[in-house]
């Protein structure tokens, strides 16, 4: 992970890339989830530009902060590159070939990368989300505006709305609507449900065979046109869904 906090109330942030993280070798630093009391630690500090954290001894990471996308390599990507939300449009699409655009916008407590390649998939959007603090910018967009997860709920306890990446996990499914139900956020942190709308029967029936394999912890991050909704379903809400038009918007992600 790029980064941890210093204290329980996850005021504090450290950065693994800083100067002086040598300091903190040996020091018990807290994971990015508010619910999560896994014990963070320093790995490779003497080389702050290779540094990250990661979960130490009991108790393991509570959700999906165990993923196996414990660090990003900002050198490789040109931050310039990256235009949002054009990037999960084209998610939608057959690529343009065109490259996306946007205007710089340095990164609070990082600096700004030398790579030659935009993030462009939903896994290399999602690495770089989940080891970026929410309040901080990636090319001027706050992370928190690009990802919903357990780190940003408070942003999104009324639903979603717009183009975002949402990480959820696999609740169940209607095969004669062709809708899938996800929990959100994450279990066990789980408040309310997503819907997934798919207009091609073929689509359907190989994403929910795919989330169905996952059971109810595979992490799942969904990229897509979002909207809010008000609908009482078994025992929450849906309060968004958005429409699946191709498979490059959906992305399981494995757990370490």
């Amino acid at each position: 992970m790029n980064y941890a906090y210093k204290d329980t109330g996850r005021t504090k942030i450290i950065y693994a890339d800083s100067s002086d993280i040598i300091k903190y070798k040996g020091v018990r630093c807290y994971c990015k989830n508010p619910s999560c009391n896994a014990k963070m630690f320093i790995h490779n500090p003497e080389h702050p530009n290779f540094a990250y954290f990661q979960a130490s001894g009991k108790p393991s990471h509570n959700g999906s902060c165990g993923s196996i996308y414990n660090h990003f390599d900002n050198s490789k990507y040109d931050e310039k590159l990256f235009s949002f939300p054009e990037v999960l449009m084209n998610l939608e699409s057959k690529p343009s070939g065109t490259k996306p655009t946007g205007k710089s916008s340095p990164k609070k407590g990082k600096s700004t990368s030398g790579g030659e390649k935009a993030l462009k998939t939903i896994k290399e959007i999602y690495k770089m989300a989940t080891n970026t603090p929410p309040n901080d910018s990636y090319n001027g967009v706050k992370i928190k505006n690009i990802l919903a997860d357990v780190r940003s709920y408070s942003d999104y306890k009324d639903g979603i709305d717009g183009y975002h990446l949402v990480e959820c996990n696999f609740y169940c499914f209607d095969k004669k609507e062709k809708t899938i139900i996800m929990n959100f956020p994450f279990l066990p942190n789980n408040k309310y449900y997503l819907r997934l709308c798919f207009k091609d029967e073929d689509l359907f029936k190989k994403e929910y065979s795919r989330f169905y394999d996952t059971g109810h912890t595979g992490i799942i991050v969904i990229s897509g046109l979002w909207e809010k909704k008000d609908e009482e379903y078994r025992t929450k809400t849906i309060k968004a869904e958005c429409t699946i038009k191709s498979e490059k918007q959906i992305a399981i992600i494995k757990k370490k």
